[in-house]
């Protein structure tokens, strides 16, 4: 939870290195500006006076908009503090979409000042709403978008987990489908993978049971990226078979090759090689029934690495001389010379050196095409001839 007293570490812009001021323009300056009364009086504005306030806020902003399209980004952003702060003498509601929407350019921006004290004025006007307790509905909502806008991830995680709680509290299923579609790649960003899986499973099973079969699919193909990226081979299996079956089921047949691949990934992960060799041999078939040649050369390309590390070298050859068949049709000159030092390599542990000496050749050549890597195979040659 966000504090106008404690810091609280956030995610900043890469960029170079700013002199950050002391103070705070939207904390700590002591506004003044012709449209807002003054000397301010401990009194409501009067409609007159909001409206008056509201416009010359609106034209500051399309000013600065202006300005920005125009390239000056200095003038936008003094337009766009100016306009945060008429907005504060309006309520917080207001001014917080504004410094999420001005937060957002600032962090596309690299502006890491302006992030920080829009990031600051945030947490600053959530600890106002606890205290006030009126931490909720919509203005719970706009916090937890601004905090997304400035890529405060964690604060505005920690705000997205208070709507699901209160959602569940109430029993409103579609906010909780809302908010949980919102989770999902909050946690992944931030690498937080369990907590990602355990969203994407939940929207899983609500897709499957009000028979969503489109969304059903999306978090299928979510769960298994997210298993892999854990490193959780097991459960990455599982779903994508699940995902090759739901691809079977609605004919998106193109669909199918590069999850096979990918299926054949996670047996080996396992340390389970026959099935990854099945399963690379199945992805190359039907790559090329669709004429996928790019996935049909990644499956040999996989297979022939697989014989190799398990050490049957004459297989491995075998599938690197159809790898270059595909790359020779698809003009894969990169393919095909990275392919012909494989083999070479091959023949080189098996101490056949002059057909090594003709792999390394023809990489040798399609080097030079390619302007790349020549000294490197120059220099196998004259290991083999020395």
């Amino acid at each position: 939870m966000g504090s106008a007293v404690q810091a609280i570490p956030i995610t900043l812009p890469q960029g170079s290195p700013e002199a950050i001021p002391e103070t705070n323009p939207f904390i700590d300056s002591e506004f003044t500006d012709p449209v807002i009364p003054q000397p301010p009086v401990p009194r409501t504005l009067t409609p007159f006076e909001q409206r008056r306030i509201r416009e010359e806020a609106d034209a500051a902003r399309l000013e600065a908009e202006e300005l920005f399209a125009s390239g000056d980004v200095e003038g936008a952003f003094a337009l766009w503090t100016r306009e945060i702060l008429l907005l504060q003498t309006l309520g917080p509601q207001t001014e917080i979409e504004a410094l999420g929407r001005v937060g957002e350019i600032a962090w596309a921006e690299e502006r890491q000042t302006e992030v920080l004290f829009i990031t600051e004025r945030l947490e600053y006007l959530e600890q106002d709403a606890i205290v006030a307790q009126e931490l909720q509905g919509e203005r719970l909502d706009a916090f937890a978008i601004a905090y997304e806008q400035v890529h405060a991830l964690p604060e505005a995680t920690d705000l997205r987990e208070q709507q699901l709680a209160i959602a569940r509290s109430t029993g409103d299923q579609a906010e909780a489908l809302r908010v949980l579609a919102i989770l999902g790649p909050l946690y992944r960003a931030q690498f937080n993978y369990l907590r990602a899986a355990q969203v994407y499973e939940e929207l899983l099973a609500a897709a499957r049971a009000t028979g969503d079969f489109y969304s059903a699919g999306i978090f299928l193909k979510e769960l298994a990226e997210i298993y892999t990226k854990a490193a959780e081979p097991e459960n990455s299996l599982a779903i994508r078979q699940e995902l090759a079956n739901y691809y079977f089921e609605t004919q998106q047949y193109r669909l199918i090759p590069a999850l096979s691949l990918e299926i054949g990934d996670d047996y080996l992960a396992l340390e389970q090689p026959e099935q990854a060799s099945q399963l690379y041999q199945r992805a190359f078939k039907e790559a090329w029934a669709v004429e996928q040649f790019s996935i049909a050369g990644d499956a040999l390309n996989k297979l022939g690495d697989l014989y190799r590390s398990y050490q049957q070298p004459q297989f491995a050859i075998q599938v690197y001389g159809e790898l270059l068949k595909i790359y020779q049709q698809s003009y894969n000159l990169y393919g095909l010379m990275k392919t012909y030092e494989k083999i070479g390599d091959i023949q080189v542990e098996q101490g056949n050196l002059g057909s090594a000496q003709n792999s390394y050749t023809q990489a040798l050549e399609l080097a030079f095409r390619l302007d790349h890597q020549t000294e490197y195979y120059e220099e196998r040659l004259n290991a083999i001839a020395q």
